[in-house]
């Protein structure tokens, strides 16, 4: 069986080496951190026993996939009533609006937007019937 190849203050590993080799990112985590390890240059080989890896890796932080580095979006916290920029749409657009759920006022923009702003905070959404819908419709047009 194969020894460790690490050399733990001053004195050679005598427990037998497993499947784990002695990274990059270890070294410079033992060496970051002074630690009184060093690989044996002699032994040939940069594998290192349990006792070792555990000690290393409760002092190098794991690894956080490349995915998972770039910088996710924190969705806003929700609030009641749903958040729309309806002050952006045109009069026309709000007209469509109010005609496709058949709203009864009608007047001024300000008084459409009121209105759909109003009939939108209004709607209420379940969210497992939409994703079960979603899902279903995304089967059948890929079928």
């Amino acid at each position: 069986m194969t020894l460790c190849c690490l050399i733990d203050h001053g004195v050679r590993c005598t427990l037998d080496a497993t499947h784990t080799s002695l990274t990059k990112k270890m070294k410079r985590g033992v060496q970051t951190r002074k630690l009184e390890i060093e690989p044996d240059e002699s032994c040939g080989h940069e594998l290192i026993c349990d006792d070792h890896r555990r000690y290393i890796a409760t002092l190098i932080p794991a690894s956080v996939p490349s995915r998972d580095r770039r910088k996710r979006r924190v969705a806003p916290p929700e609030s009641e009533h749903p958040q729309a920029n309806f002050h952006a749409l045109s009069a026309a657009t709000l007209k469509r609006y109010k005609r496709h759920f058949k709203l009864d006022e009608a007047g001024s923009k300000q008084e459409l937007l009121q209105a759909v702003l109003r009939h939108f905070t209004q709607q209420s959404v379940t969210e497992m019937d939409t994703i079960i819908t979603f899902a279903q419709t995304v089967r059948s047009i890929n079928g």
